[in-house]
């Protein structure tokens, strides 16, 4: 998910992607949601990742299957945003 270099605050379609991420994960207990972002200012990214994670929660995604983490810095040239991921657990 994209995120502009100058961005303070999530759009309307950064919030739809989330809620859509939201429904897939709540569709399935097994599945955990991992989010990364790279951004050059922690300051910003720590305010967009309590933006996400307190988004994400209200549309009633489990804490213990969220993880959102800051990376780093994108390199020159790459376009800042989050990479997204998930991971089934399986009991054994």
């Amino acid at each position: 998910m994209a995120i502009a270099p100058e961005q303070h605050s999530l759009t309307s379609e950064q919030y739809h992607t989330l809620a859509d991420l939201a429904k897939v994960v709540n569709a399935d207990s097994l599945l955990t949601l991992r989010m990364e972002l790279h951004v050059a200012d922690t300051d910003r990214a720590e305010m967009l990742n309590k933006h996400v994670r307190r988004y994400l929660v209200e549309q009633g995604v489990d804490e213990n299957r969220l993880e959102i983490l800051t990376g780093a810095a994108p390199v020159k040239g790459e376009p800042s945003g989050y990479n997204i991921t998930s991971e089934l657990k399986i009991d054994e």
